[in-house]
């Protein structure tokens, strides 16, 4: 990721989403909870990100 920014990782999440979910038999896409995002002074972009990430895997880590 050239920049980290958190709409670049959406892009790519959602690229991934697509091209896994289009094969035959159909792969799972397991994520995990977006650490990168998450810095103790500010969790603002970490819980923004947590809304989204469900959309684009079958499995994911819970944000409780």
């Amino acid at each position: 990721m050239p920049t980290g920014t958190e709409q670049e990782y959406k892009a790519v999440y959602s690229h991934w989403h697509d091209v896994l979910t289009k094969q035959n038999p159909p792969l799972v896409f397991s994520q995990s909870a977006p650490a990168y995002f998450a810095e103790a002074a500010n969790l603002t972009d970490w819980y923004s990100v947590m809304r989204w990430v469900r959309e684009y895997g079958q499995v994911s880590a819970s944000s409780r």
